[in-house]
């Protein structure tokens, strides 16, 4: 029977000046050149200066963006702290297979989802016709765009309302 491997990291905590809370947290492998890397959590952490509430956490595998069975990338709302956005990443490209969207973010103040898409293996695309990327008003929650793709390949774009509504 083999022990696991014994890896050495290298950790930098920032923290403010003033209050000494912490501010970041980045983890790295000493490798052949460091690479972001943790195995039992997030390799970077942030938090709000002035709440010192966890704002993001990002997951990384040897240097790679990657996390199984979760989000590699999550945001949170600095004076709230909830979940405000998420990305699945296997190995560097979005990808999330359970029928979820790979990437999704919300509007803080409103809390409502204003975007979310849908990738596999690193390419848009949602089977059964469902649109692989939506767009949705900050106030109403009404779908204001749609994008259907397949295997990556854009397929049709629907616009709900005049593209003076949409937001930059």
């Amino acid at each position: 029977m083999t022990s696991p491997k014994e890896r050495e990291y290298l950790v930098k905590i920032t923290t403010d000046p003033d209050t000494d809370r912490k501010l970041q947290e980045r983890w790295w492998v000493k490798e052949a050149r460091p690479l972001l890397h943790r195995e039992d959590g997030p390799a970077v952490q942030m938090w709000d200066k002035d709440t010192g509430l966890l704002t993001r956490e990002r997951y990384y595998h040897f240097g790679d963006r990657h996390r199984e069975g979760g989000p590699s990338s999550v945001s949170y709302h600095p004076l709230t702290g909830e979940i405000i956005g998420e990305s699945w990443d296997c190995h560097n490209a979005l990808n999330r297979t359970d029928g979820g969207p790979a990437l999704w973010r919300k509007d803080p103040e409103t809390g409502v989802v204003v975007h979310e898409e849908y990738w596999e293996n690193g390419v848009k695309h949602r089977d059964g016709g469902a649109p692989a990327a939506i767009w949705r008003d900050k106030d109403t929650g009404q779908i204001v765009g749609l994008e259907f793709y397949e295997d990556g390949d854009l397929i049709r774009e629907e616009e709900a309302y005049p593209s003076e509504c949409l937001e930059p």
